[in-house]
């Protein structure tokens, strides 16, 4: 076994980040297992114990989970006549300005990479355990903008500004939580900005949440292959469905269009397009006759902004629904993003999560702090627009996100920020 408080070392993990972070929100017991290691150092048999499985059934998952690099070991210790082995999430690194400058790509990448799998994985426990159904605090918004040089250094600032006045809200619960004796909900804020991984910008029509959770160019809710959070893990699972999710963000594009682009052997290709669209993770945009045959053509379904005055209009099922594509699309970019190296040589790339405990006025004061989050982002592409006509400039693709949602279980993530070069 390894030495009791490591990671598996890079040369002799499996896959490369972006398909690690995949692997690890790739299955519910992944899901459930990383968000119970957050919190701190467990054992094998206490989480299929919590979870209701099998020890055997977990354990070829943590198996997994440590061979990616996803998780560290812990050391064992006796239980009766078995010996319990014990792991923990790996601790999240805190880098600043300095540091991540002095920091090799490849050591960027593996802190970004860690940061990514827990947003992500508590993205996905807290849509299955159905903190999003119901809350009209949450947020999941994902913008693509198209600025300037100077717009995304504006985009990046500003999402560093968010998340000092998200910490300021957590500042002020705790003297209110101190005053009630209240217990406070744990809450996930992540908000991030970097370039997209391609030129072009997403695709945007004005259509509401009802309009887009009803849309009838989807496969329908009831004859869908997998429920949203399947849907997500399996749309953003491989590396060639995470590029035709990009493209397809886009606009409409032909099967055959998308496997030459990605240089995806035809065949093998349709069946990820088939796949995608019986979970309902893309939409069918018509067909067109070409000689003998017949072009099949695809796009993502489009991307609504939640208001309050939408939400309240979506049914638990649609709103987890809506709460999923979102968050398709904020995963696929973000790793075909990492994919590219737009992360790790980006010296002012965001990339931030936390976790905050909230009073109810807080939980509401992060959802309006995000919501003005959001109108600034379309100030700042506003303005960068003008400037990009004057110049003549083609501009950057900007993905910036910004997430607020109660954390799936009860439980605190153990932060306990350790220096990135020594994680």
């Amino acid at each position: 076994m390894p030495r009791p408080g490591t990671r598996k070392p890079a040369a002799e993990r499996k896959r490369e980040d972006a398909d690690a972070i995949s692997y690890a929100f790739g299955h519910w017991i992944r899901l459930e297992a990383l968000a119970i290691l957050a919190e701190g150092q467990h054992g094998v048999a206490e989480m299929a114990r919590t979870l209701g499985i099998s020890t055997q059934r977990l354990s070829g998952h943590i198996e997994g989970l440590y061979e990616h690099g996803c998780i560290e070991y812990m050391g064992s210790a006796p239980a009766g006549a078995a010996t319990e082995h014990f792991y923990r999430a790996v601790v999240i690194p805190r880098i600043d300005d300095d540091e991540f400058e002095e920091m090799q790509p490849y050591e960027r990448r593996d802190s970004l990479g860690l940061v990514a799998q827990a947003v992500f994985s508590e993205g996905l426990a807290s849509l299955r355990a159905g903190k999003l159904d119901d809350d009209e605090n949450a947020r999941i918004i994902g913008r693509c903008v198209r600025v300037d040089a100077r717009g995304k250094e504006e985009v990046q600032q500003h999402i560093l500004e968010v998340y000092e006045q998200l910490v300021a809200i957590e500042v002020e619960s705790a003297h209110r939580l101190a005053k009630s004796g209240e217990s406070g909900t744990t809450t996930i804020v992540s908000v991030t900005g970097f370039r997209r991984s391609r030129n072009a910008v997403t695709s945007a029509e004005h259509l509401s949440a009802l309009e887009i959770a009803s849309g009838k160019a989807r496969k329908p809710p009831s004859s869908r292959a997998k429920d949203p959070v399947g849907a997500v893990s399996y749309a953003c699972g491989k590396a060639v469905r995470i590029g035709a999710l990009e493209i397809l963000a886009e606009g409409r594009v032909s099967v055959v269009e998308l496997a030459s682009e990605l240089g995806a052997d035809l065949k093998s290709f349709s069946e990820h397009i088939r796949f995608l669209f019986d979970r309902g993770c893309i939409e069918k945009a018509g067909t067109e006759k070409v000689r003998n045959s017949t072009k099949h053509f695809y796009r993502a379904v489009t991307l609504p902004r939640l208001n309050v005055e939408d939400y309240r209009q979506l049914n638990p099922p649609q709103r987890r629904d809506v709460s999923a594509l979102i968050l398709q699309r904020v995963i696929a970019g973000t790793l075909a993003s990492f994919r590219g190296g737009q992360l790790e040589h980006d010296e002012k790339v965001q990339l931030i999560w936390d976790c905050l405990n909230l009073d109810t006025a807080g939980k509401l004061a992060v959802s309006l702090c995000l919501d003005e989050a959001d109108a600034q982002l379309l100030n700042i592409e506003r303005f960068s627009k003008e400037r990009l006509v004057e110049s003549r400039e083609e501009g950057l693709p900007m993905i910036a996100t910004l997430l607020g949602f109660e954390r799936s279980r009860s439980g605190r993530p153990d932060l306990g920020y350790g220096s990135p070069r020594e994680i």
